[in-house]
């Protein structure tokens, strides 16, 4: 019997993930390079300037989880 973990990460993931990281790091350049105008350039206004800025950090950490997801998939299928 087969006891090995079950690991795969199915196509409709990394097709999610690549729709994903486009907008997750437009969110990331607006809130950290322009956190004073994230009433105009994002979807709502955030106060302070600090927390947008903190926001748009998390912004781009899901990017680096959504990218590491693409690229994990497609070098597992290589071995």
């Amino acid at each position: 019997m087969d006891t090995s973990p079950d690991d795969r990460i199915f196509p409709i993931t990394r097709i999610i993930a690549a729709v994903v990281v486009p907008f997750l790091l437009l969110a990331f350049l607006i809130l950290f390079f322009f956190p004073g105008d994230s009433g105009q350039r994002f979807a709502w206004e955030i106060r302070p300037n600090m927390t947008a800025a903190f926001m748009g950090a998390g912004y781009l950490g899901g990017s680096w989880l959504f990218i590491n997801a693409i690229m994990e998939s497609l070098l597992c299928r290589q071995h």
